[in-house]
């Protein structure tokens, strides 16, 4: 998670109890010691007063945060730890991506996997992320930012963007406008705090339906061709909001709307809105002042 400095100095966390919820959850998972979460983020917000000096008080930069918890028994073996250690690393942040805020390509990635069901792919374990290196360098060979992760070789359902969860905001075959991302059912998909808020600020402006859904990648191939496909765009804590220019499928390029990322488009309103209530700019219950 993220601590921002508004413009009066003052320094804020953004739904750091949904955070709290999920390392907890994470823990359980992997049979590691369960914690008080509010104990938890008291702590945290003690720690962040400490080092404040260190938080940015610039737009688009900030403190991030990551708890991090392991097993610390004395002995090899397999079998559920009867002690652990929990620490917080620390670190002020830039923009994630060296772009800023344009457009990047996807590689779809189908000879590696990032998650299955049954699997860990919804919590937040190291062993998700170590594996995928390969194929952020897979990508960047195709020239692209990141991967497109699938799963299942008939309908390669549609599972994340390197480390963020993916949306896509197309018009139906019927005209019904929706924003669609892949479902957390299957256990395949991170539950991100940004991916839920996105998902909320959309549902409350009601300018489209908002559809979580198994979504294989023919649909998305199939809206692009016919143009009904209008944006796309990834979600995460490190990027908030970033924009997809299009993807790179068994050597074919396809590419989204210019207009898709512009500053009318919904994704850049998203991105306004977060990012304000990130650092204060209007008054959110999302947003919570550390004193």
């Amino acid at each position: 998670m993220k601590v921002f400095r508004d413009s009066q100095g003052r320094v804020r966390m953004f739904r750091p109890e949904k955070n709290m919820s999920r390392f907890n959850q994470s823990a359980h998972r992997l049979c590691l010691p369960q914690f008080n979460e509010d104990e938890l983020l008291r702590c945290i917000q003690a720690l962040v007063l400490l080092d404040r000096d260190w938080i940015p008080q610039r737009r688009g930069c900030a403190m991030y945060l990551r708890p991090v918890m392991f097993s610390t028994t004395p002995w090899l073996g397999l079998t559920q730890c009867s002690e652990a250690m929990l620490f917080v690393l620390q670190s002020p942040v830039g923009p994630y991506f060296k772009s800023g805020y344009v457009p990047i390509m996807l590689h779809v990635e189908q000879k590696m996997i990032r998650a299955w069901p049954g699997g860990t792919g919804n919590f937040k374990c190291g062993g998700n992320y170590g594996p995928t290196v390969s194929s952020q360098i897979v990508a960047a060979r195709s020239g692209c930012s990141q991967a497109l992760y699938v799963y299942d070789d008939k309908n390669l359902w549609v599972t994340e963007a390197g480390t963020m969860n993916i949306f896509f905001l197309w018009v139906t075959p019927e005209g019904k406008k929706q924003l669609v991302t892949p479902t957390l059912a299957d256990g395949t998909i991170l539950p991100g705090i940004t991916r839920r808020s996105v998902m909320e600020l959309a549902e409350s402006w009601g300018e489209c339906e908002v559809v979580e859904k198994m979504l294989p990648l023919r649909e998305v191939i199939l809206a692009s061709e016919e143009g009904r496909l209008l944006e796309a765009f990834g979600t995460g804590t490190a990027a908030v909001i970033q924009p997809v220019q299009g993807f790179i499928h068994d050597g074919k390029s396809y590419l989204f709307p210019e207009e898709g990322s512009g500053p009318a488009s919904l994704q850049s309103r998203l991105v306004k809105r977060l990012t304000d209530i990130q650092y204060g700019e209007v008054p959110h219950p999302w947003s919570i002042v550390l004193e």
